[in-house]
């Protein structure tokens, strides 16, 4: 049985389809059917990551539409119908069952050779509001996944299900003592895990840097700031400040899954952007935090995606536009100063995660690959 799995443009795409994928993989050992899991999608550097889960990679050219005014607008033009033939190439070989897709630009040409070869579709939408993609897609797919409930509002019902966003379990696997050890934390001081995510966040890194005095008087740091960022931002807090004062701040350019799990265990507070995939990972970590949403994502669906999460008390959304190294600092404070709120904050997280989200839809893109 072969599936193909689509999507892509950032970690947000790739990281759920490898917690699908290893559900799949367990499915098919218990049932003794051989299974053959292919990825198809933009060249970037995912590809070793999803080589190593033993995933077939199948790059094409994608044409990634910006909401805003830009010459790249144009210039990407020809990437969609030159992408959509190698899709009709590579998939004529593959022709899998099934194909399951998290959306992404990098997911276009895959499911629109789908069509023509009429191969059942799929899909995961990952935001409250959902992306052009999906939209596209939902008009054929006989399944959609969503992760908000908002989400649902977009596609029709009749075919829709709410299961959350797809996580790896093995991110919420560290104890705190093994996870200190892992990053060599002092653990002397409260623990705040600053990330942007895969990509970096340059206004949170630019925030940290102004205000890492400050912090580093009251707690230790791990900051993942992005692998484009890292030397630069590396070079900077060295110049500005004394080594003496860095000894408790941990900067990574990019965080493996151990020590990304270990940072989710240690931490005592995390600040972050508000992907789904970020805010799910939280959510299962059961950890209080501060969202700060990307204000130039696609349709404002970091907000919503933030805005839904807090609704459920679970963490506290800082407008990115506003924001100010005392108003960022004041927010971390007032979390800090408060073990009860940060208490029910926790509480709040782990009711709003659905850790077994990879696995029902696992199950169910079996069965439906099974049946064709």
């Amino acid at each position: 049985m072969h599936i193909l799995l689509t999507g892509g443009g950032s970690g947000g795409h790739v990281f759920p389809l490898i917690a699908i994928a290893r559900e799949l993989k367990k499915r098919a050992d218990d049932e003794g059917t051989k299974l053959h899991l292919h990825y198809m999608g933009p060249p970037d550097q995912w590809r070793d990551t999803l080589e190593l889960e033993g995933i077939h990679v199948h790059t094409v050219h994608s044409a990634k539409w910006r909401r805003y005014p830009s010459a790249e607008n144009i210039t990407q033009l020809w990437k969609l119908p030159f992408g959509i033939f190698e899709a009709a190439w590579k998939l004529f070989w593959i022709m899998p069952s099934a194909i399951f897709s998290k959306g992404g630009y990098g997911s276009l040409p895959a499911i629109w050779v789908s069509r023509l070869y009429r191969i059942p579709v799929m899909i995961h939408e990952s935001d409250a509001i959902p992306g052009i993609a999906n939209r596209f897609a939902a008009k054929f797919a006989k399944r959609i996944f969503v992760s908000f409930e908002h989400a649902i509002d977009f596609f029709p019902k009749s075919r829709t299900t709410l299961v959350g966003n797809p996580v790896r379990p093995q991110l919420a696997q560290s104890d705190a003592n093994s996870a200190k050890s892992l990053l060599r934390l002092d653990g002397k001081k409260p623990i705040l895990y600053i990330t942007g995510s895969s990509l970096g966040a340059q206004k949170i890194n630019e925030i940290v840097v102004n205000t890492l005095p400050h912090l580093l008087e009251r707690y230790e740091i791990i900051h993942q700031c992005g692998r484009a960022h890292v030397d630069e931002l590396s070079d900077l807090v060295r110049k500005e400040y004394r080594a003496e004062l860095l000894h408790d701040y941990h900067l990574y350019g990019f965080l493996n899954e151990s020590e990304q799990s270990a940072a989710y265990a240690a931490s005592d507070l995390i600040i972050a952007r508000g992907s789904a995939s970020t805010i799910f990972e939280i959510a299962q970590a059961g950890k209080p935090s501060i969202v700060i949403p990307l204000s130039s994502a696609a349709a404002n669906h970091q907000f919503e995606n933030a805005s839904a999460y807090a609704k459920h008390g679970a963490a506290v959304v800082l407008d990115e536009q506003n924001l100010t190294p005392n108003l960022f600092l004041e927010a971390i404070a007032n979390l800090m100063e408060s073990e009860e709120r940060r208490l029910t904050m926790r509480e709040a997280a782990i009711q709003f995660a659905k850790p077994d989200a990879a696995k029902n839809i696992a199950d169910e893109l079996f069965e439906f690959a099974l049946r064709q």
